[in-house]
């Protein structure tokens, strides 16, 4: 199966003629859309009307959708027509063709779209039926359509997330590895380009560029000629010139930093491990990161010392937003809980260490121990009968804990061996809010079940499973917002609000640093 995967920017279709241009828009178009200065096409040059015009392409989409008689007397396809003449001159026959189109609804709001200039006109995602009519004519093909739809905020001139996206389309398709791949990634933003660019040369085993030259003819007419560009592939095939494969060597390099940045540290070793000239010290700290993103850690670090701890919780929140953003909800769910839990722990332990008040002549703020295996009341030799109700009473009341007495279960339990008391998830968040009364938690924290709830769904964490956990499964349905925004807004903010508030110390950002400083090792 030859298969053809290409872009679409607004230049690919022009008007011939402006004749039909202003009925059609003015009568079925203009009310419904939120800018109504199109009424007037612009020429291709003001010199010389046979050229045609020029319209945002998403609204040439919307005005000629329900024309199908018109496609051909109304529209021009410059590049497509160029590309056409190289596989009809070459003799290569297409099995299938996937069509990649734009659209920014996502990124530019009712508000933006009030101007004409807006990126968002510029989108292709309108141009369906006309392509599917072209293709099916010439081509004698149906050919597939998918949509780089980005999140909010975040266009298609951002490479980190229009790399992101295209990988997503990419790495879905499937093709004859005995035959090669076509790609005309000429048309679109440069992000597009590049990212169609760099991810065929890895995905596909046989990769022909087919781009449209310009050039002027013998009495200076401008015409447009399709030639195919091979690039090297993973390995450096015979004939392949050092230079070429130098190229390729940095563009993979390029690719792996990228992919470093966005979170994809172990995508980005599988690249790099076949790259020679690789420092060994990128090479251990990528694997080091590796194992950090796979939540492995073989560090003898003290992780019940508090500043370890905090900074550790950091980072660990921060890698959060990576695994929601990837869609990796599982890890990502659980990580949060798993930070949560510590921070409770750290909150805890470092907030009843200014409570110098003394039980029987030791300080109680002595007698709570975090380690390992929990966060515990603890025996102490210097206490008499400390195994007495009374006595552990007494404590928790000095360390403020919210209960008379100790022995409620839904607040903590008594280990039978040594008698220690260990506290409960629930039983440490109500003492936190006890300690510092003007702390108000995030919903994720003051719900322990909520998690339980989410990881039971054995048909899979959908965005909607996840959105509702961030937000407490309010009894409305979540409006449209993404995971990754939700979580900003609604936990990872407030997180670092209460580590502020507390004054629990850790370096900001530092997840980011470090992911900046491996992508600079590579070279």
């Amino acid at each position: 199966m030859s298969l053809w995967i290409l872009t679409t920017g607004n230049s690919d279709i022009h008007l011939k003629h402006d004749k039909n241009w202003g009925a059609i828009y003015n009568k079925e178009v203009r009310s419904k859309l939120e800018c109504n200065k199109f009424a007037n096409v612009v020429q291709i040059n003001p010199d010389d009307k046979s050229l045609g015009y020029k319209a945002p392409t998403r609204v040439l989409g919307h005005v000629y959708e329900n024309q199908g008689e018109k496609y051909e007397t109304d529209l021009e396809f410059p590049l497509l027509n160029t590309f056409r003449n190289y596989f009809e001159e070459n003799k290569i026959k297409l099995d299938k063709v996937i069509i990649l189109l734009t659209n920014q609804a996502n990124v530019f709001n009712e508000q933006s779209r009030v101007y004409k200039y807006s990126p968002y006109w510029q989108d292709t995602c309108t141009l369906e039926s006309i392509l599917k009519w072209y293709f099916e004519k010439y081509f004698n093909l149906v050919p597939k359509f998918e949509k780089l739809e980005p999140e909010i905020n975040k266009g298609l001139d951002r490479w980190n997330e229009t790399l992101n996206l295209v990988a997503n389309t990419i790495n879905k398709i499937e093709y004859n590895v005995l035959k090669p791949v076509y790609i005309s990634h000429q048309a679109g933003t440069p992000a597009i380009s590049s990212a169609v660019q760099f991810l065929s040369l890895n995905k596909f085993q046989k990769v022909k560029f087919v781009l449209s030259n310009q050039y002027y003819d013998i009495t200076y007419n401008q015409e447009a000629k399709a030639e195919e560009v091979s690039y090297p592939q993973l390995s450096k095939p015979e004939g392949i010139s050092n230079s070429d494969s130098e190229y390729y060597r940095g563009m993979q390099i390029e690719r792996a930093k990228q992919l470093i940045i966005d979170g994809f540290p172990g995508a980005a070793l599988k690249i790099v491990e076949g790259i020679e000239r690789i420092q060994p010290e990128a090479l251990n700290e990528l694997q080091k990161m590796v194992n950090f993103f796979n939540l492995y850690n073989n560090s003898n670090t003290e992780d019940s010392k508090i500043d370890n701890a905090t900074q550790r919780i950091a980072e660990s929140i921060d890698l959060v937003s990576f695994f929601f953003a990837q869609k990796n909800y599982i890890q990502g769910v659980s990580l949060l809980s798993a930070a949560q839990e510590t921070f409770l722990k750290v909150a805890i332990s470092h907030l009843t260490s200014t409570i110098t008040t003394q039980y029987n002549g030791v300080t109680a703020s002595k007698l709570v121990n975090w380690n390992s295996k929990g966060l515990f009341l603890i025996n102490h030799s210097s206490l008499k009968n400390n195994d007495n109700e009374n006595t552990k009473n007494g404590i928790l009341k000095i360390l403020k804990f919210p209960i008379e007495k100790h022995t409620s279960k839904f607040y903590l339990y008594t280990h039978k061996k040594d008698g220690t008391l260990e506290f409960t998830r629930i039983g440490m968040l109500k003492w936190l809010c006890k300690l510092r009364e003007d702390f108000k938690p995030w919903l994720t924290l003051e719900e322990a079940e909520l998690r339980n709830q989410l990881m039971h769904n054995l048909q899979g964490m959908q965005d909607i499973d996840v959105l509702e956990y961030l937000l407490g499964y309010p009894e409305e349905k979540p409006s449209s917002k993404t995971v990754k925004d939700t979580y900003e807004k609604s936990v990872r903010q407030p997180f670092f609000n209460a580590m502020s508030k507390f004054k629990l110390h850790y370096t900001p950002n530092k997840l980011k640093q470090r992911l900046e400083h491996i992508a600079n090792l590579l070279a």
